[in-house]
């Protein structure tokens, strides 16, 4: 990806949200048009707007609680994890609704006809042409997509590396759906929606582990810490986050390592310790998770 662009919304840029709404929106758009953005919403009040969405391929993948619905012709409720894949020859029109109170965090790939040739890809393989007809499907994220999509808005990189790690993740994903469209399978089956409330304590919950990495909270801790049973929190996260509670730890662990070792601000042994890990126990997780031993981007 050659383009790389970071912005809030501003009150002139935000379209219908009311004022006490917090937005900000990053973007990642390549020289094959091919665009990736994550987008994190916070409401006091109710918020309203429409969005128009453009020819080709579109992605999502949303956690929150939404309403929307395609040119008034179809509405579709979000309630926790949420996938979706629009495909159409025209543009069309989004209007969304969200309630007061909520927060809403989504990825989101937009691949035009265009970019399917300039990547090589073959218009039966990816849907492309004009001749097609519009198809909206929609779906729970199964463990590997939801992965890919927190590993996007949970990027620990900054300026060049980045934009490489986001274009590779912009590709998982789009490779991923796109196989699972061929296969004449949804990426995932549905599973039973998490309430508002679950949604709110996850988030809370995942906060906590965020802050206390090198010595994270028990599952009973955690549990009791969010108000919930130990097996609600379990099953919970992994609907919401797509892992487990020791994957997320494990994964975060991992990936702020390997920022601070990629930055040449800790050495390896350093970067382990600060995460809570020996360094001969961060070595085996890290080239079992990557493919690569940390010492080969400390030496880059």
């Amino acid at each position: 990806m050659t383009t790389f662009n970071a912005f809030h919304v501003h009150s002139n840029e935000r379209g219908a949200l009311p004022e006490d709404a917090d937005c900000a929106h990053e973007i990642l758009a390549s020289s094959t048009g091919v665009t990736l953005s994550s987008s994190l919403i916070s409401t006091r009040g109710a918020a309203r707007w429409s969005a128009r969405g453009e020819a080709g391929l579109s992605i999502g993948i949303v956690r929150g609680h939404m309403q929307f619905a395609l040119d008034n012709r179809r509405e579709t409720r979000i309630s926790g994890g949420f996938g979706f894949c629009l495909s159409t020859a025209e543009p069309l029109v989004t209007n969304h609704i969200i309630e007061a109170g909520s927060h809403l965090r989504g990825v989101f790939l937009h691949v035009p006809d265009a970019s399917f040739e300039r990547l090589g890809i073959p218009a039966e393989e990816s849907g492309a042409g004009a001749a097609r007809t519009t198809r909206f499907d929609s779906w729970s994220p199964g463990r590997f997509l939801g992965a890919i999509a927190q590993q996007i808005a949970d990027c620990p990189y900054e300026g060049a590396l980045r934009s490489l790690f986001l274009e590779a993740k912009s590709l998982e994903l789009l490779v991923a759906v796109l196989a699972s469209r061929a296969d004449g399978r949804r990426p995932s089956s549905r599973t039973r929606p998490l309430t508002k409330s679950d949604t709110e304590r996850l988030m809370y919950g995942r906060e906590i582990l965020l802050a206390a990495l090198s010595s994270p909270p028990s599952l009973d801790e955690l549990a009791r810490r969010i108000g919930m049973s130990t097996s609600r929190l379990t099953a919970g996260f992994r609907q919401l986050f797509s892992m487990s509670v020791v994957e997320f730890i494990q994964e975060q662990r991992l990936a702020v390592a390997m920022a601070a070792i990629s930055e040449g601000n800790r050495s390896i042994s350093q970067a382990a310790f600060d995460v809570g890990y020996t360094p001969a126990h961060f070595s085996t997780l890290f080239r079992k998770r990557y493919g690569y031993p940390p010492s080969l981007i400390a030496r880059r």
